[in-house]
């Protein structure tokens, strides 16, 4: 699936044509040296891991307070010394990966290096039975964070995980009228009459509808290679690619209090509702699937565009 993704990626960056050549080739390098980790880290069932990365920490019986006390020391001390080794850091990632149970994805830019958790790779992300659903679902999310590496702030550290400005000034301002479009639309949503912040947002809204875009052509991808899945039982009516876009929907389906509302206005991230509708009405192949008519909410004659 990730390959997919990255695939499915790159035939977009080499069909914008916002961007020169000089800024395409570094970006498909880019995307080409990324690493990954799903799941778990490997060194985890290598003999004798575990018992070294532990070896500094003393985990007192009976005194709970002073073992917390040793565990932040072992790590205050070996974040320290990695400051002393640039070089080491810059390829010793296993510090910085979060636990397999986490329920989430993150792009290490810094390393350039995106983690799925085992912990998400669970229903009702993954295991849905259709790959349809599931690149709609787990697929998107892939997706979203690998394009974080081409967002407005990933955008500025290269394939080593340096940052480096490695776009040519056209291209930049190329890029920058494109993010300035999502800015305004995300900007323009209200939730409990407040204004989303479109520029606080900017980084995940780019993620989010470049992310989709790339799981629709993945998913895609996957049925040339795989042939057509069989129907969904009880909703043969619908097509794959209406499956998809509807697990996509799915995963941000979510109730909340007025209070929670105002409080998620604060996060970097859209509310859920607008994470679904403006991501959806950015795409003609949404619009396409559901045969929305031109100039309606969800398929809108200015549609903002960037990956």
């Amino acid at each position: 699936m990730l390959m997919d993704i990255r695939a499915a990626f790159e035939s977009l960056v080499k069909e914008a044509k916002w961007m020169d050549d000089k800024t395409r080739k570094e970006a498909l390098l880019k995307v080409e040296a990324m690493g990954h980790m799903i799941g778990f880290p490997q060194n985890l069932l290598k003999h004798g891991y575990l018992e070294d990365l532990y070896s500094e920490l003393k985990v007192e019986k009976g005194m709970f307070l002073k073992s917390v006390v040793n565990i932040h020391t072992v790590n205050a001390n070996k974040a320290l010394k990695s400051l002393t080794s640039p070089q080491q850091r810059r390829h010793n990632i296993s510090s910085e990966l979060p636990d397999p149970f986490v329920v989430n994805a993150y792009n290490v830019i810094t390393h350039n290096f995106i983690v799925i958790p085992s912990g998400i790779l669970r229903v009702p992300l993954y295991g849905l039975g259709l790959e349809a659903l599931n690149y709609g679902a787990i697929g998107f999310v892939l997706a979203h964070e690998l394009t974080h590496s081409f967002d407005n702030k990933g955008r500025t550290f290269d394939k080593e995980g340096e940052q480096k400005n490695w776009w040519t000034q056209n291209t930049t301002i190329e890029f920058n009228k494109r993010a300035d479009c999502f800015k305004k639309q995300y900007g323009s949503y209200k939730v409990q009459d407040r204004h989303i912040n479109g520029r606080a947002t900017l980084g995940e809204n780019i993620a989010d509808n470049g992310g989709l875009r790339e799981s629709i052509r993945a998913y895609r991808n996957y049925v040339n290679r795989n042939g057509k899945e069989q129907k969904l039982p009880g909703l043969e009516h619908l097509s794959h690619e209406q499956l998809l876009y509807l697990s996509f929907a799915n995963v941000w389906c979510q109730s909340t209090t007025k209070q929670a509302d105002i409080l998620l206005l604060q996060d970097v991230h859209s509310p859920a509702k607008y994470r679904v509708i403006g991501t959806l009405s950015n795409m003609e192949d949404f619009s396409e699937a559901w045969s929305c008519p031109a100039g309606s909410n969800m398929n809108p004659k200015e549609k903002c565009v960037l990956w």
